[in-house]
């Protein structure tokens, strides 16, 4: 069986971000799809409503590892799409990378939430 299956980038995605009160997976297409970063084969988040707003936890599953790296230092500079985006304004509050995965949290208010949903969940 081995070599045989494809496999999936979605299912490791969706390890990372269950639980919260929502959450969304998805196989990445760059030509659909946004905000997406290069090389990024899955992106998933675990909304967690807190006081005051939300907690978003993202995980994404890149292509490579150095894409993932890449795609890390965008993040801590501010220069991501996943920080850029006018309709949910999201502050990064943590991050990290195992291999070509990158987590990172981001704080934002109910109605960053709702233009997060709107972004990202297919119409």
């Amino acid at each position: 069986m081995r070599g045989k299956v494809k496999c999936f980038s979605e299912l490791p995605i969706a390890v990372a971000v269950r639980g919260g009160d929502l959450a969304f997976v998805r196989e990445s297409d760059p030509a659909a799809d946004r905000p997406v970063e290069p090389g990024e084969q899955a992106m998933g988040y675990a909304v967690r409503f807190v006081e005051g707003g939300a907690q978003v936890g993202f995980a994404i599953r890149f292509s490579s590892t150095a894409q993932a790296s890449q795609s890390q230092e965008k993040l801590a500079g501010g220069e991501s799409g996943y920080l850029g985006q006018d309709l949910y304004r999201g502050e990064l509050v943590g991050m990290s990378r195992v291999n070509r995965d990158l987590y990172f949290d981001v704080a934002a208010g109910l109605p960053g939430i709702i233009g997060l949903l709107m972004l990202t969940i297919p119409m």
